[in-house]
């Protein structure tokens, strides 16, 4: 109702009275936003392809302006005509929203893919701090990760798709790019800064290959492993890994469980009270989607 009234009160014909104008106060409004959006999530140290989607996603004006313009004219603390101007400007950021956040997501990959060239983690050894290392990060390692770093545990994640390596951290998860052909990598990650280590990757060979190595390059390394793959499962159990799991909507919680519990001190309590937290926040998320 209250954006019906307000689209209703919009004077549209200042549209064809000044096109150019209503045109270039939008766009100036928008890159002024984006650009202000952008230092924010740069200064909070986010990569530039996230701070790229945030700014865009939300460039577009607020609906309390309408309220604060009409509230301005009639106290007459701006002239009537002005405020209409504006607030049709408002309304035009508005109605860009879809737009704006298409644009954002392929920007955000394009910087990610382009600009930001995904780090190589065999030379990459700019903090001795240890890490959970996340291989073959996909949706149930993106829940692993907000998991972890809601609890203030540094992760990295490891693909071999470049375009989601792209995507993901488009998003804010702190993902590489890492060649299967060089198993290497990931066996000097473990030796290096990995406090555990969680396999997600569904390829056999891939798989098989790399517990192998983990357990060659670090015997006592705590090495998760989740697949669908029923019979690499069953390999995996033969290959003295930490725990084995079957990839279903549970796995992320079974796996972050263990992680907090035995392996970061966290009580049975506190670890069970941060599972709640992050799947009541995955459910408003979609409820408010819908």
């Amino acid at each position: 109702m209250f954006f019906i009234t307000v689209g209703m009160s919009l004077n549209v014909g200042l549209f064809l009275e000044a096109p150019w104008i209503l045109l270039g106060l939008t766009a100036l409004y928008i890159a002024v936003k984006v650009t202000a959006l952008w230092i924010m999530a740069k200064a909070t140290g986010f990569c530039h392809g996230f701070a790229a989607r945030f700014g865009l996603t939300l460039a577009q004006g607020s609906e309390f302006t309408f309220v604060l313009f009409a509230l301005a004219a009639s106290q007459g603390l701006m002239a009537p005509a002005l405020a209409q101007l504006l607030s049709v400007v408002v309304g035009l950021t508005m109605a860009l929203t879809p737009a704006l956040a298409t644009l954002g997501g392929w920007v955000s990959r394009r910087l990610e893919k382009y600009a930001d060239a995904p780090r190589d983690p065999e030379t990459e050894t700019s903090t001795s701090e240890k890490q959970v290392v996340i291989t073959g990060f996909d949706t149930i390692g993106e829940k692993i990760a907000r998991i972890l770093h809601a609890e203030g545990i540094r992760y990295i994640g490891l693909s071999n798709d470049r375009e989601q390596v792209a995507d993901f951290r488009s998003k804010g998860f702190h993902v590489d790019f890492s060649d299967p052909n060089r198993p290497k990598t990931f066996g000097l990650a473990a030796a290096q800064k990995t406090s555990v280590s969680i396999v997600l990757m569904d390829n056999s060979e891939i798989a098989l290959m790399l517990a192998d190595t983990l357990r060659e390059v670090d015997p006592t390394l705590p090495v998760y492993a989740a697949t669908s793959d029923l019979k690499l499962f069953e390999a995996l159990g033969h290959k003295g890994l930490t725990d084995v799991f079957v990839k279903n909507d549970e796995t992320a919680s079974l796996i972050a469980h263990q992680i907090l519990h035995n392996h970061y001190g966290k009580t049975e309590e506190e670890t069970v009270s941060r599972l709640e937290a992050i799947q009541r926040e995955e459910t408003n998320y979609l409820v408010n989607a819908v």
